[in-house]
């Protein structure tokens, strides 16, 4: 399987996965294994489809990263917001069925727990023909994916809830779909003011987060509610709206300040933004166009936008985001063709590719040797392109070992707590000035009794 862009597809190579219409997710527009010609590539262009799997012989495997009933629960979610969009825009009210949207949204969780590679690639394909509506499914994909690497992390961070429920999954994904509603409600001259100059400094498009919170309020769970009010806040305490302050006036949130949910949809929500500059209502996709995501992620790094992001949720953004997705077609700097066929986070821009002798789908027998090439191993190769765009100046490379990696974390922060649980121990039973040990006395305890 190939993902092409379809100003690189030809007629006669056949869809290696069925193409939904993006104004009505449950009409097929070509079903799996037909044929693309001369008059289907131009319409689907004009509908706004831009991307597209191809059948590939040798390349079947990399069918794991594309699971047919994710992207089904994906369509329905961006369907039942772009719903509750539009209800909103007519009505002061955000009415929304919980149980069709947990239905779905427990459907996509399961997936992605059974196979978390499959996701890879679910905002690109599940394209929606609104990029607000798309902004909004982008996010709740992307916080889901993170929150799903999340779990240990949850269960830190929420406390006083059991694991079970502090894992749960279900507030953040419709939180998420709905994080920018209040956007519905900003005057149009602030909305065009925005899309024109992408400026989140200006006042009246920040009201978007308590208009919002003041439309979902006592309709969503309260802690999907926040995160409409908490999405633009930062780690580093430069976020909005600031929060009232015990001696008067207001304060800045910042780090804890900011619930773990919102927090995963800040950054999100931040790298949506980045690689579609076209997500506001009323923005054009033309005049926006979206960013490669090894670009986006560039940008994502620079310390003035890391530092908005916790620490935690930045890593399992990038263990979730591959800046060159499987099935992503590249050109090398030596001028050859390849595919990725799989990426490691600890080198997000050195993937394993398989070299493409031509674009052309051709039989096993006729498509000759496979070379595969790990570019960990060869550092005088590079990417070069992706999608027909120049990407020489995108690429990069950890600034330390494990820098990306959420696993690594996870597993220095259990032996931490390992550490501390021991410690604990070690103090309970302590020597004595003589040498003997003595038994530790607990306040909830009576001393023992001399005998």
């Amino acid at each position: 399987m190939l993902r092409l862009l379809l100003q690189h597809a030809r007629p006669g190579m056949e869809v290696a996965m069925a193409i939904h219409h993006p104004g009505s997710p449950d009409v097929v527009l070509l079903r799996e294994g037909a044929a693309l010609d001369a008059y289907s590539i131009p319409h689907l262009q004009q509908l706004g489809i831009h991307e597209v799997w191809i059948r590939y012989p040798g390349l079947e495997h990399l069918v794991r990263y594309v699971d047919p009933q994710l992207m089904a629960n994906y369509r329905s979610l961006t369907t039942r917001v772009g719903n509750v969009i539009d209800q909103a825009m007519v009505r002061n009210t955000v009415e929304i069925d919980f149980y069709a949207c947990k239905k779905a949204l427990l459907s996509m969780t399961r997936h992605l727990a059974e196979n978390p590679q499959s996701a890879l690639w679910i905002s690109q394909v599940a394209h929606a023909d609104k990029p607000f509506v798309r902004h909004c499914g982008n996010v709740a994909a992307l916080s889901l994916m993170m929150g799903m690497r999340l779990d240990f992390y949850l269960v830190r961070e929420r406390k006083t809830l059991p694991a079970g429920r502090a894992k749960d999954l279900t507030s953040l994904g419709i939180g998420a779909l709905l994080h920018d509603v209040g956007m519905l409600r900003i005057p149009q001259a602030a909305l065009d003011r925005y899309n024109a100059t992408l400026d989140t400094s200006d006042p009246e498009w920040r009201t978007h987060t308590a208009l919002g919170y003041d439309m979902v309020r006592g309709v969503l769970d309260p802690t999907a509610a926040i995160i409409s009010l908490h999405h633009h806040q930062a780690w580093d305490g430069t976020g909005f709206p600031e929060r009232p302050s015990l001696r008067g006036g207001t304060r800045p949130a910042a780090e804890r300040d900011v619930h773990v949910l919102a927090r995963i949809v800040a950054a999100a929500e931040l790298f949506s933004r980045i690689k579609n500059p076209a997500h506001a209502p009323g923005s054009s996709a033309k005049a926006l166009p979206s960013l490669p995501t090894v670009r986006a992620l560039k940008l994502v790094l620079q310390e003035a936008v890391r530092k908005k992001m916790d620490p935690v949720v930045f890593k399992a953004l990038m263990s979730v985001v591959p800046a060159y997705a499987p099935g992503s077609v590249v050109k090398l700097s030596d001028g050859r063709d390849a595919v990725v066929i799989s990426w490691d986070v600890n080198a997000p821009c050195r993937p394993m590719v398989e070299i493409l002798h031509e674009m052309e789908p051709r039989s096993h027998k006729q498509r000759g040797r496979v070379i595969r090439v790990n570019l960990r191993e060869h550092a005088e190769l590079s990417i070069v392109a992706t999608d027909g765009e120049d990407v020489s100046n995108d690429n990069f490379e950890p600034a330390e070992p494990g820098e990306f990696d959420l696993l690594s974390l996870y597993r220095s922060m259990e032996n931490r707590a390992h550490g501390d649980l021991k410690q604990d121990e070690a103090e309970d039973v302590a020597p004595a000035e003589g040498g003997a040990a003595v038994e530790a006395v607990h306040e909830d305890e009576p001393p023992a009794q001399a005998a």
